[in-house]
């Protein structure tokens, strides 16, 4: 038996590729709950120009 064989590609069936679950509408309340008593109203307010600025790129990526 020869005992200097090259291997070209390692594929592990058995093995799941890694995934993330999306976040529950609950998971996504916590979060942002906890945020808002971090930050208080100065939280809301940057999270609110933050989703303004995201919709407007989203918005202008599509004309």
């Amino acid at each position: 038996m020869q005992a200097s064989h090259d291997v070209k590609r390692l594929v592990m069936l058995d093995t799941p590729l890694p995934h993330e679950e999306p976040l529950s509408t609950v998971d996504k309340f916590a979060i942002q709950w906890q945020n808002v008593q971090r930050g208080g109203v100065a939280y809301s307010r940057e999270w609110a120009m933050k989703r303004v600025e995201w919709e407007l790129r989203k918005y202008g990526a599509r004309l």
